[in-house]
């Protein structure tokens, strides 16, 4: 890595971890959005598999839908919105390596409206974003801190 310096609105910035190899970035796959079975992500099973599964398989696509619904009425009691779910999702999944995962999740984000530019938005995104992090990756390093900030921040009980 090369260190660099860049000049932007009459600061100079200094990165210390740049490097001038291009990153290979993954293109979005829209087409990940649009499945029949968003738990299993039309993943092609055999069918005596699908059934002997079936006692498991069936409760957990409606726990996906009721996680992740189409749409999602935001108010003063249930603050977490359809963004911050599939955005909360996709860090999961990244944290875990699941492509597939990423892609779908990545792709039903894309469309959506994000949170407003506000520092308070971007604070709790980012809250919500370490949160979920950390429980995926070290999930024993969550302490009454953690969840506090994410009270800080505006979550609720039944977020």
């Amino acid at each position: 890595m090369e260190q660099r310096r860049v000049n932007g609105k009459n600061h100079w910035y200094h990165e210390t971890q740049s490097t001038i190899c291009p990153v290979d970035v993954l293109p979005l796959v829209p087409e990940a959005a649009h499945v029949e079975d968003r738990f299993l992500l039309d993943l092609t099973l055999p069918r005596e598999l699908l059934e002997a599964h079936a006692r498991w398989l069936t409760p957990a696509r409606r726990l996906a839908d009721a996680l992740f619904p189409a749409s999602v009425t935001v108010n003063r009691l249930q603050t977490f919105s359809a963004y911050d779910r599939l955005s909360t999702a996709l860090t999961v999944a990244q944290v875990y390596g699941v492509q597939r995962l990423c892609n779908h999740y990545a792709a039903r984000l894309a469309p959506l409206p994000g949170p407003d530019s506000s520092r308070e938005s971007n604070r709790r995104l980012a809250q919500i974003t370490q949160y979920a992090r950390q429980l995926a990756s070290s999930p024993s390093l969550i302490n009454a801190l953690a969840r506090s900030q994410l009270d800080e921040v505006g979550l609720t009980s039944r977020d």
